[in-house]
C-alpha cells in the first residue's frame, strides 16, 4: 500500500484491483446448494421428505442471496464492506435458513462453506463477525445432530431417522469455527487494508489537485503581476510624459514657439511631443497586448537609452547626458529590456522626487557585469518611504533583478554632492546569451542628450 501511495504521489499509474468477487459468488453459491443436495441423495440415506425440506432450504438460500445480498455485495476485494439494512439479508436471513437447512440432515453443514464467508463479509469487523458466527457454527451443529430426528418424530411421525454423530459433528463444528474465524479475519483485514489504501489514495489525488489549482493560481498571479509592472514600466511612463507636457502648456511655460503650436526640429512643440509621446505608448500597448516585451528602440539598448534622455529633455527641460561603454551586445535581450526598465524607473522618480537641475545616465559593460547609474543633483527621492512590496516601482525592479543575480542601490552620491545616485548592477556573461542586434553604434558615446 505505501509502494501505491508513493507512486501516486509521484505521479505514476497505480494498478488497480479488478477482481470481481460477485460474479465470483454468482458461481459458488449454485454450485454449493447442489452440492449440499447431491451430498444428502448419495451419501446420507434420508427420507424423501427430509430431501423435500433440504432442497427448500436450499433454494431459499439461493434467492435471498440472489434477491438481498447479490446487489449489497462490493464488486472488488478492497471496497469497503455494506453496512446498515443492506447487510441484514447475508447477517439475519441466510444464517437462519442454513441452521434450518441442518435439521433435515448432517449434510447441510456444507452450506457454511457461503454463509459464513458472506457473514464476514458483510460484518466489517471480527467483534460483529463472531456474533453472527458463533451462533450460527453452534446452532448447525445442534440442529445436524438432532434436527432429523426432532422432525421426524414429532413432525412426520415417521421412524426417526439416526441424526449425525455428536462427536463426528463437534469435532467438524469446532474445526469450521476456527477455520472460519481466521479466514473470515484475514478476509476482514483485506477489507480494511482495501479501503485505508483508497483512502490514502484520495488524499493524494486530493493533494495533487490541490497542488495543481494553487500553481495555476500561482502563474495567474504572477502573470498578472508582470502585465502590471509592464504596464508601469512602459504605458505608465508616457502618459506621465504626457501630463507633465499638459500641464506646462496650460501653465504658459513654453516659449513663443511653443504656445503658436510650432517648434524647431530639435525642440518641436508641445503638441507634436504630445502626439510623439502618445505613439509610443500606443506601441508599448500593441506589444504587450501581444504578450511580448517591448524591445529596445533603434538599433540597440545604447540608441533607446539616448531616445529615453531625449524625450525626458524635452518633457521637463532638464539636460540629461547619456553613456553608454563596453559591449553592450553581450546583455542579450531580455537583460537589454530590463535595464532600460530600470532606466525609466529611475527617471521618472528623478521627475517625481528630486527637483533636479541636471540628470546623468551611465551605462558600463565591463568585467563580466553590467552596471547603470542614474545620478541626479536635486534634493533625491524619499529614501525612507516604506516598500509596498506591491511590485511596482523600485521594489519591482528588485524583485526582477533577484533571480538572476542582479541587485538595486539608492542613496546620495558621497563626496557631499547633493541628489541622489541609483545603481544597478547584474551579470553578463556567455550564459546570458547573445544579442541579436549588431552592437549599437552609440555605444560609448557621451555628452548632453
Amino acid at each position: 500500500m505505501e509502494d501505491a501511495v508513493r507512486g501516486e504521489a509521484r505521479g505514476e499509474p497505480v494498478r488497480e484491483y479488478r477482481v470481481n468477487i460477485r460474479r465470483w459468488w454468482d458461481g459458488v453459491v449454485p454450485l454449493v446448494a447442489l452440492g449440499t443436495l447431491a451430498l444428502s441423495l448419495f451419501v446420507e440415506p434420508l427420507y424423501i421428505t427430509h430431501l423435500w425440506g433440504l432442497a427448500v432450504c436450499s433454494a431459499l438460500l439461493v434467492i435471498v442471496y440472489a434477491v438481498g445480498v447479490r446487489g449489497a455485495l462490493t464488486t472488488r476485494v478492497t471496497d469497503p464492506p455494506p453496512h446498515g439494512t443492506r447487510a441484514v439479508p447475508a447477517r439475519v436471513l441466510l444464517p437462519v435458513i442454513a441452521v434450518a437447512a441442518a435439521c433435515f440432515g448432517p449434510a447441510a453443514l456444507v452450506l457454511q462453506l457461503i454463509v459464513l464467508p458472506l457473514v464476514w463479509a458483510f460484518s466489517g469487523t471480527v467483534r460483529r463477525a463472531l456474533v453472527v458466527t458463533v451462533p450460527t457454527v453452534l446452532g448447525m451443529g445442534t440442529a445436524a445432530v438432532h434436527g432429523p430426528w426432532l422432525i421426524s418424530r414429532f413432525v412426520l411421525d415417521l421412524d426417526p431417522p439416526t441424526g449425525g454423530n455428536p462427536w463426528t459433528v463437534g469435532a467438524l463444528q469446532i474445526a469450521v469455527l476456527l477455520f472460519g474465524t481466521a479466514s473470515g479475519a484475514w478476509i476482514t483485514h483485506l477489507g480494511n487494508w482495501g479501503a485505508e489504501r483508497n483512502r490514502l489514495l484520495e488524499e493524494v489525488r486530493e493533494s495533487r489537485r490541490a497542488e495543481a489549482t494553487a500553481h495555476r493560481e500561482a502563474g495567474a498571479a504572477a502573470e498578472r503581476e508582470r502585465i502590471a509592472r509592464e504596464v508601469h514600466d512602459t504605458i505608465a511612463q508616457h502618459l506621465t510624459g504626457i501630463v507633465v507636457l499638459a500641464q506646462r502648456a496650460r501653465g504658459g511655460e513654453t516659449g513663443a514657439e511653443e504656445s503658436d503650436g510650432g517648434g524647431t526640429d530639435e525642440d518641436p512643440g508641445i503638441p507634436e511631443l504630445i502626439e510623439t509621446t502618445a505613439r509610443e505608448a500606443l506601441e508599448e500597448a500593441r506589444a504587450l497586448i501581444a504578450a511580448n516585451a517591448a524591445p529596445p528602440h533603434g538599433n540597440g539598448l545604447a540608441d533607446s537609452l539616448v531616445r529615453l534622455g531625449e524625450r525626458f529633455r524635452r518633457e521637463t527641460g532638464l539636460p540629461v547626458a547619456v553613456t553608454v561603454t563596453g559591449p553592450v551586445d553581450r546583455l542579450g535581450r531580455d537583460r537589454e529590456v530590463l535595464v532600460l526598465r530600470c532606466a525609466q524607473e529611475a527617471m521618472a522618480n528623478v521627475r517625481k522626487h528630486a527637483a533636479a537641475h541636471r540628470v546623468d545616465v551611465t551605462l558600463r559593460v565591463a568585467d563580466g557585469e553590467a552596471v547603470l547609474t542614474v545620478l541626479d543633483d536635486g534634493r533625491g527621492a524619499p529614501l525612507d518611504a516604506p516598500d509596498t512590496g506591491a511590485g511596482f516601482g523600485l521594489p519591482g525592479m528588485r524583485d526582477r533583478l533577484l533571480p538572476i543575480g542582479g541587485e538595486l542601490t539608492v542613496g546620495p552620491p558621497g563626496d557631499g554632492r547633493p541628489g541622489t545616485l541609483l545603481t544597478v548592477r547584474l551579470p553578463v556573461g556567455e550564459e546570458c546569451g547573445a544579442s541579436v542586434v549588431p552592437a549599437p553604434a552609440a555605444a560609448g558615446r557621451g555628452g548632453a542628450a
